[in-house]
C-alpha cells in the first residue's frame, strides 16, 4: 500500500485496488472509506507511521457500496469503537440486505471494473448512521454529503466518490480539479500552485511504501 500526502490533514492510502483517505482533526480521525477485507492492518500500520494513533478513529464514512471501499470498515470500527457512515442508498448494500447493483460503465472503464472484482468480497456490514444529500458531518469543519450518482448504478446511485465532500474553502484536488477528500468531479474551485502537489512521505514499514501520486484520476 502506499501512502500520499495530499494536504497536511488528509493522506490518501492508496491499495493494490483503489484507494482511502485519511482526515485528521488534531487527534480524532476520519477515514473515508476502508479498502478490502484484508486493509485493516495496513491502514492501522499507516497511521501509526503518521504518528497517530488507529484508536483515534472517530468515525469511517463509506462513499459507495463496492468491495474495495468497505471490506475492512467493521472490522477497523469493533477494533476502535468507530461509527459507520453511508448514504441511505448505500446501506442496505453495505449491510447485505440488497445486492450490488450493475454499475453503469463507460467502455474505458470496463476493464476497471473486471479488475476490481479481483478484491476478497466484502462482509455484510453494519451501518451505524444513515446521512442524505445535504447533511453535514462532524469533521473538517462542516464536511457536507453530497449526492452524486455516479458507476455504482440503479437501484443504489447514492454517493459514489461524494460523502464527505471537503468543507468549503478546501483546495480542490490537484490533479482532479475535485474534491480532495472526496474525488467529487466538481467544478474547480481553488485551484492549487503548482508547489501545492501531494507530497510522498517515507514509511519505515513492510506493508506500506511512499510513492508518488500519479497525475490521473483516482477510483
Amino acid at each position: 500500500m502506499d501512502l500520499v500526502e495530499v494536504l497536511p490533514q488528509l493522506h490518501m492510502f492508496r491499495f493494490r485496488i483503489g484507494q482511502a483517505y485519511l482526515w485528521r482533526d488534531g487527534a480524532d480521525l476520519t477515514l473515508i472509506d476502508a479498502g478490502d477485507i484484508d486493509s485493516a492492518a495496513a491502514i492501522e500500520d499507516a497511521i501509526r507511521t503518521l504518528g497517530l494513533d488507529p484508536a483515534g478513529i472517530r468515525r469511517i464514512v463509506i462513499t459507495h457500496g463496492h468491495r474495495d471501499h468497505y471490506g475492512a470498515a467493521q472490522e477497523l470500527a469493533d477494533r476502535h469503537g468507530a461509527e459507520i457512515i453511508a448514504h441511505a442508498l448505500d446501506a442496505p448494500v453495505v449491510r447485505g440486505e440488497r445486492p450490488v447493483p450493475e454499475p453503469d460503465l463507460l467502455d474505458w472503464e470496463l476493464p476497471l471494473w473486471e479488475h476490481g472484482l479481483t478484491c476478497p468480497d466484502a462482509p455484510p456490514t453494519r451501518v451505524d448512521r444513515e446521512v442524505t444529500g445535504g447533511e453535514v458531518l462532524p469533521f473538517g469543519d462542516g464536511a457536507r454529503v453530497v449526492h452524486a450518482p455516479g458507476h455504482t448504478g440503479a437501484p443504489s446511485p447514492s454517493i459514489c466518490r461524494a460523502t464527505a465532500c471537503c468543507s468549503p474553502g478546501t483546495p480542490s484536488h490537484p490533479w482532479s480539479g475535485g474534491c480532495s477528500t472526496c474525488s467529487t468531479w466538481t467544478a474547480p474551485r481553488l485551484r492549487p500552485r503548482s508547489g501545492d502537489w501531494p507530497r510522498s512521505r517515507p514509511v519505515p514499514s513492510a506493508s506500506v511504501t511512499a510513492t508518488r501520486s500519479p497525475r490521473t484520476r483516482p477510483r
